[in-house]
């Protein structure tokens, strides 16, 4: 799982993004993006040896400072995920594994005070799934 959270990082921090993006937490002034590794389900599919296949599940917390500013910088991740023109997932070079190509799934975007919403948050998850070779 960690080679392939660094395939997926190095991948995101490329171009204007490349000083904006952290995994875990960050100090970055908005806009960033924020990788937050989800749980993943092991699923072994034989008895015979230490094969597992992990279904990995990736959010990317964008934060900027207007709505129109979270989602510029969800596209730009989204561009370096599923390339144009037809948008098809990258498939992570990680070695010893052979991973599928990435999918986007739900986006969800909010203001982060109710109150005063001064930065936004676009929550995009991605998926892929991470075999041996």
């Amino acid at each position: 799982m960690i080679g392939e959270l660094d395939a997926f990082v190095a991948l995101l921090r490329t171009g204007n993004l490349a000083d904006k993006v952290d995994v875990g937490r960050t100090r970055k002034e908005p806009p960033y993006a924020l990788v937050l590794p989800g749980s993943t389900d092991d699923e072994q599919t034989r008895q015979t040896g230490p094969y597992a296949a992990e279904q990995l599940v990736y959010a990317v917390k964008c934060v900027g400072q207007s709505l129109d500013a979270v989602l510029l910088i969800a596209e730009e991740v989204d561009k370096r995920l599923r390339p144009p023109p037809m948008q098809f997932g990258v498939a992570l070079s990680v070695e010893g594994r052979d991973c599928s190509p990435i999918e986007r799934g739900a986006t969800d975007t909010y203001p982060i005070d109710d109150e005063k919403p001064s930065d936004w948050v676009a929550l995009v998850l991605y998926k892929f799934t991470s075999e041996p070779t």
